[in-house]
């Protein structure tokens, strides 16, 4: 994944975009909710809403990188607010 992951607010929710440095991932999970790639070339990039900053919340990456399998990877995500700022 690359980091800083980029975050943007609409209408009042907070979404985080995610870039995964491969293209073999094909879902995200967080919080029990599929999210689908929206890209693929050569990564994998997932956008979902955020509601949880300054503490650990796991993710689930379904990889397709071994011929005919699918494998999901857990990791543990920590959105940080520092630095965040409310728009004027």
């Amino acid at each position: 994944m690359t980091s800083p992951a980029a975050l943007t607010v609409e209408d009042g929710t907070a979404y985080l975009t995610l870039t995964f440095n491969s293209s073999n991932y094909d879902y995200i999970r967080v919080d029990g909710v599929q999210y689908d790639a929206i890209e693929g070339e050569e990564t994998s990039v997932f956008e979902f809403p955020v509601s949880h900053f300054d503490v650990d919340f796991p993710l689930v990456a379904d990889s397709t990188a071994i011929k005919g399998m699918q494998v999901e990877k857990d990791f543990t995500l920590c959105v940080s607010s520092e630095g965040l700022a409310e728009a004027e």
